[in-house]
């Protein structure tokens, strides 16, 4: 028999302070290092209320201790080892220890926020839009300018993106809806694979035991090299499953939630964030009513 025990991911979580722009991890003489091995489900997540990638894409950018409070958690993203094992060593696996990850530069910190936001965003542009919806849409040059600077941004830090940006840009905003439309799903898509594909390739099966002396099984895991991979697999399990995850439309909102079966028409995370909004709008109504 092999169980499957989903996705395992080992990371040490001391103390973090901001200094000089960078994310560091300190140890005192009476905090040690703490290792905190993050077991994620990936059939389930029934050991967390969200996923830990839905918990890093809600941190607002600009709030320092809600960056801080992550890394106390979770540990560092383990930016540039993400990204070194995938574009240096095609076929090769680089190990690294949680312990050689000590320090993050704050802004790819941020910038690895709104990059997994903007593969969000695509994604729901991808799998809600079709063409009658998009041809329906009043503000559809806003809607197309909008998916352009979003696959901009992503491209910008892919090995590919001369070659993308140059189709942008010879193809801005067309008059044939269905023309323009395609162009968008294409450039979308292929940004989206990218930058998925490029976090998780990584991402390795390992088959161990369970150490029974009578009765052996054999375990069957995954292994991620970083925090940031993992949270990848997490997203890329989610959009295979093609399950919709969506930022709150509550303006002093920044959760995301998933939608659970087909209710698209869901806009909050919860009834709270519905009254909050609810309530706001009333009130900007009664006030223009004056």
């Amino acid at each position: 028999m092999v169980m499957d025990s989903g996705l395992d991911y080992l990371n040490i979580v001391p103390k973090h302070i901001i200094e000089d722009n960078v994310i560091k991890s300190i140890k005192t003489h009476t905090d040690n290092k703490t290792e905190k091995d993050i077991f994620i489900d990936w059939k389930t997540n029934s050991h967390l209320k969200n996923p830990i990638f839905m918990e890093f894409i809600s941190i607002d950018p600009s709030d320092d201790e809600q960056i801080i409070r992550f890394c106390n958690t979770y540990g560092l993203l383990g930016i540039s080892e993400t990204y070194a094992i995938s574009s240096v060593l095609e076929h090769k696996m680089l190990h690294f220890l949680p312990e050689e990850i000590d320090n993050e530069n704050l802004n790819d910190f941020k910038n690895e926020i709104q990059k997994m936001k903007d593969v969000l965003e695509l994604v729901d542009f991808i799998t809600t839009i079709n063409l009658d919806s998009f041809a329906e849409n009043s503000s559809r040059e806003m809607l197309y300018d909008r998916i352009v600077s979003l696959v901009n941004n992503l491209m910008k830090y892919l090995s590919k993106r001369d070659t993308v940006n140059e189709k942008i840009e010879k193809n801005t905003w067309v008059p044939e809806i269905e023309k323009s439309f395609f162009y968008l799903k294409e450039y979308a898509s292929e940004a989206v694979l990218m930058q998925i594909n490029r976090c998780v390739r990584n991402i390795f099966p390992q088959l161990n035991s369970d150490g029974h002396r009578n009765r052996t099984n054999f375990i069957s895991t995954w292994k991620a090299p970083t925090l940031l991979a993992a949270m990848y697999h997490e997203l890329y399990l989610k959009i295979s499953q093609n399950k919709k995850i969506r930022k709150c439309r509550n303006s002093t909102c920044s959760r995301y939630f998933e939608i659970i079966g087909n209710d698209l028409r869901k806009i909050y995370c919860d009834s709270d964030c519905a009254k909050l909004e609810a309530k706001r709008k009333e009130r900007a109504r009664k006030k223009n009513a004056k």
